[in-house]
């Protein structure tokens, strides 16, 4: 039941693309997402969701969908820039890895759009998310011992904070970090909160209030 969730297989494992996307390209901001139950009628949270945001850093352009209801078994994370693309698993571990570059003619010969192909094989480490979860259970645990604060919550806070000022002047721990893991529950939060009204109180026991549960209920 949904006392026991708090969301579907977006929290799961779709939230490791957004791992991914901020480890290569920075935080997301200006998130906005739609959410939708559009296959699973055995439970009430989303199997769908479409998401928009924009780079941090460059103010590039991000969009993604993850269509876990869906025929097609996709897994696919594309940076398309002026000068070529790069093509990768968006969730999955596994390669390879193309990168398509751009012809400086191809503008005025369409058919010489791209000017070179390569490849990239590799064999994925046996466990891929391993690192995440080391990396971020030692982090807390130096925050545990070092905290002088009673109140754990603001001492917390106050370590996070630190933390992302040196990582926004490039004298912070290198991803994957306690903060980059709080990046991506914000992210999924954002993405998230029109479907179920809101994720900042516990709306895990309010399922018959969630906006994304009635919508799916009204269709014919």
């Amino acid at each position: 039941g949904s006392e026991t969730i708090s969301g579907g297989l977006l929290l799961d494992v779709g939230c490791h693309l957004l791992d991914r996307i901020d480890l290569l390209c920075g935080p997301l901001t200006d998130v906005h997402g739609t959410a939708t139950n559009a296959a699973s009628p055995a439970q009430a949270v989303e199997d769908t969701v479409v998401m928009t945001a924009r780079l941090q850093r460059s103010g590039a352009l991000f969009s993604a969908v993850w269509a876990f209801a869906g025929a097609e078994g996709l897994d696919e994370l594309k940076f398309i820039g002026t000068a070529g693309s790069i093509t990768m698993a968006g969730m999955g571990p596994a390669g390879p890895i193309k990168v398509q570059l751009r012809s400086p003619d191809a503008d005025a010969n369409p058919a010489q759009k791209s000017a070179s192909e390569e490849l990239i094989q590799f064999q994925p480490p046996p466990s891929p998310y391993f690192p995440l979860v080391e990396a971020v259970s030692a982090q807390l645990a130096q925050w545990r011992s070092t905290s002088q604060s009673s109140n754990r919550a603001e001492a917390y806070a106050q370590w996070l904070q630190v933390e992302q000022a040196a990582e926004n002047q490039g004298g912070g721990p290198p991803a994957p970090s306690v903060s980059s893991a709080v990046r991506t529950a914000e992210v999924l939060d954002a993405a998230l909160a029109a479907y179920y009204g809101g994720r900042g109180d516990a709306f895990w026991t309010r399922e018959r209030s969630w906006p994304g549960v009635k919508t799916t209920a009204s269709k014919p």
